[in-house]
């Protein structure tokens, strides 16, 4: 019995080393540059005031598995909006995740991300209409909103380093009234307005 133990020993050894040597490859794939760091583009439209707007940003992104990510961004649409002017700028960041398959050196997944758009005030005063409820161009200038956005995208990875994504969706914004739209909507508590937003971006992975 101790001599058929003995001639296991070396079979068992042989086996453990070779599932070892099959595996360290693998996991050094899944551990290789999980996280990427971007600059990117975005274009979105403000349903509500019959806007669309271009902006810059940054996002930081964390991939927890083959499926799984998590992300936030910080974007910046400078330019006024509304002639005249209701608002200098809009400041946003989101959070949230990314769900979606890699296949080799592409992807495609689902995000859905949170967060909150501040509209500056008006670069210049501009004649609002006295009454009640005011519009909301009136009402808007200074105010921080609720955001929920849901995309799809596509991304590409170049080299060891460089990761391209290109997504489009839903990013809906939460005005609070008393107010009404330029549609003649009354806002009395809130409105979740539906936006079109695609952004472009370019990062570097670590």
């Amino acid at each position: 019995m101790m001599e058929s133990m003995r001639s296991r020993v070396p079979f068992v050894s042989s086996v453990l080393f070779g599932v070892l040597l099959a595996a360290l490859p693998a996991g050094a794939q899944t551990s290789d540059r999980r996280g990427d760091v971007s600059v990117q583009l975005s274009v979105r439209s403000l349903h509500e005031f019959d806007e669309t707007e271009a902006g810059f940003g940054a996002r930081l992104s964390y991939r927890f598995g083959r499926w799984f990510a998590a992300d936030g961004e910080v974007n910046f649409f400078p330019a006024d909006a509304g002639s005249p002017a209701f608002s200098g700028s809009r400041l946003e960041g989101l959070a949230g995740v990314r769900v979606g398959p890699r296949f080799g050196r592409t992807g495609v997944f689902l995000a859905l991300r949170g967060g909150a758009v501040h509209f500056s005030e008006a670069p210049e005063p501009f004649p609002c209409i006295a009454i009640f409820p005011p519009p909301l161009v009136c009402a808007i200038g200074g105010d921080t909103v609720p955001s929920v956005q849901v995309t799809g995208g596509f991304e590409a990875f170049a080299g060891d380093r460089w990761v391209v994504r290109v997504e489009a969706g839903d990013q809906l914004l939460r005005y609070s009234g008393p107010a009404f739209t330029s549609d003649r909507d009354v806002i009395d508590e809130g409105l979740w307005s539906h936006n079109f937003k695609a952004t472009a971006s370019v990062g570097l992975r670590f």
